[in-house]
This record gives structure tokens, C-alpha cells and sequence, in this order.
């Protein structure tokens, strides 16, 4: 249950860090590299040595790691336009919306039980995320979404992507027994980490951007509850909890704390279907709770 709590805290942490981005005029690319390069560092601390060397590049989980850093650079990216075609609210909905996709790969593939009580917290999971989510008047869609109609293919993609970050990392944990949870942790932010140096370098080169110390702060900022958020998450997995158990108390507790934080630091309003949305949640986290 430790693992979990310290999972659900940073990952709401990193939500509140990049609510600040805009009142410190942030660039995210630049933002996002650096937290990558900070997750390497706090993995390479926590392990002593240089992670990537002549015996660790052997393991056999290596291929996971290096498809995981290609996907969150993916995601990313994916998650930078869902947000900027279609608002931020659609793009956290499709993120959390992701236990849909890795709960029913834990049930079938590890015949995790589906009791009555998991089935209604998780149908009261999916509600609390739309809930939550829910604005009071219908946000502004981008005018090119009218013009260019590819572009209602990346809510579903960030939705896929983050599922299928989910069951790479159930999968690689259950097939290690919990013994790849910091080393692999630390390889997939590494690959994450050289991808994307690469692309601001090439910025950089091209003076397409310029370097700045803010970026560099809120990257740190960024990158050490993003790597706890990882780790925490695996360590969950590890200990013997179930995926289907996981994934949706992690999913619906990160929002609604996030919601309830941002009402409460960032004077953010919440609705009485948000209100709504919280107090399903909550319900939710308990009936999947018990039903463990």
C-alpha cells in the first residue's frame, strides 16, 4: 500500500508542476528532456553505479525499456498536441481512460478475479474520470480539427499509447517476479533521456530554440516525482498487487487528488458534477479495494 500512496502523490505532484508551466512561461519540450536527464540521474543515485554497462546491457528485459523510452517520447508529443487541438480536459480524460485498455490484459492474461465488486468499482472508476473532468461549459475546439479530420486520430492514439505503457510495464514485472523494478525504471528513462537531447540538440543546432535556465529548474522540478511515479508504480506491481487493482485506484486517485489540490491552491472551481465525479471516485477506490 506504501508504493502505491508514494505513486498516486507523485504523479498528482507532476499534474501541479505543470500547472505552473504557463505562469512561468515554460517551454515543455525543453522541460520534458530535462526531466528525463533528472530521472536518469535520480535512477543512476539510487543505484550507485552508471546504469547502462557492459553486464546490464544484457539483461532480458532490455527490449522493454528501450520500447517504453520510444513510446513516452511518442506519448508526449501525442499528449502536447491532444492538448493544444483539443484542450487539456479531453487529453487527462484519454490518459486515465487508459485502465480500460490494461485492466482486461491483467484479467486475461494473469486470470486476475473479476468479482462483483471489482466490475461496479471499475464501471464507477470510468465514471469518476469523465466526471471530474467534466467542464461546466464545453471548451473551444481548435478551428483545424474542422479542417483536418486526422487530427480526431490523436485523443485515440494518447489513449492507446498510455494503456499500453501500462501492460509493458505489468508484463516485464510479472515476468522478472519483481526483481527488474529500479534498473528498468531507470533504462526507460535513459533511452527517453538520449532521444530527447537528440531532438533539442538538433534544435539547437538549427536555432530553431535557445536554451534557459527556468526550463532547466522546472525539468528537475518535473523529473523527480516523474521518476517516482514509475518506480513507485512497479514497486506496487511487484509486491503482488493485482493489475486490475492497480491500475484503476491509481488512475481515479491521481485525478481527484489533483482536482481537490487544484480547488484548493489554484482556486480552480469545481462543478457539481466534479464534486460528483470525486465522490465516485472515492466509492471506486474502496469497492476495488475490498474486492482485492
Amino acid at each position: 500500500m506504501l508504493y502505491l500512496i508514494l505513486s498516486i502523490l507523485s504523479s498528482t505532484a507532476i499534474i501541479l508542476v505543470f500547472k505552473l508551466f504557463p505562469r512561468f512561461q515554460i517551454q515543455s519540450l525543453q522541460a520534458i528532456v530535462f526531466n528525463y536527464i533528472t530521472c536518469l540521474v535520480c535512477g543512476w543515485l539510487a543505484i550507485g553505479e552508471f546504469p547502462i554497462n557492459a553486464e546490464t546491457i544484457r539483461v532480458p528485459w532490455l527490449p522493454y525499456a528501450l520500447t517504453l523510452g520510444l513510446i513516452f517520447i511518442f506519448t508526449f508529443n501525442i499528449a502536447a498536441n491532444t492538448v493544444k487541438y483539443f484542450g487539456a480536459t479531453v487529453a487527462s480524460v484519454m490518459q486515465r481512460m487508459s485502465l480500460v485498455v490494461s485492466v482486461p490484459f491483467a484479467i486475461i492474461a494473469y486470470q486476475e478475479p473479476l468479482p462483483i465488486l471489482k466490475i461496479i468499482g471499475l464501471a464507477a472508476a470510468l465514471l469518476s474520470i469523465v466526471f471530474i473532468n467534466m467542464p461546466d461549459k464545453r471548451e473551444k475546439m481548435n478551428s483545424d480539427v474542422q479542417r483536418h479530420t486526422l487530427l480526431w486520430t490523436l485523443p485515440l492514439l494518447f489513449w492507446v499509447a498510455s494503456g499500453v505503457i501500462e501492460i509493458i510495464m505489468l508484463y516485464v514485472e510479472r515476468d522478472t517476479s519483481g526483481k527488474a523494478t529500479l534498473l528498468f525504471t531507470t533504462f526507460i528513462f535513459s533511452t527517453a533521456a538520449f532521444l530527447g537531447s537528440l531532438y533539442i540538440i538538433f534544435n539547437l543546432i538549427t536555432r530553431r530554440t535557445t536554451l534557459h535556465w527556468r526550463n532547466l529548474v522546472a525539468g528537475i522540478c518535473l523529473g523527480v516525482p516523474n521518476f517516482g511515479s514509475v518506480y513507485f508504480l512497479l514497486k506496487s506491481l511487484s509486491v503482488g498487487w493485482h493489475g486490475s487493482v492497480v491500475f484503476p485506484i491509481n488512475n481515479v486517485t491521481i485525478i481527484g487528488l489533483a482536482s481537490l489540490l487544484a480547488w484548493l491552491l489554484f482556486a480552480e472551481k469545481l462543478s457539481k458534477i466534479n464534486i460528483l465525479g470525486v465522490l465516485l471516485a472515492m466509492i471506486a477506490i474502496v469497492l476495488i479495494a475490498v474486492a482485492r
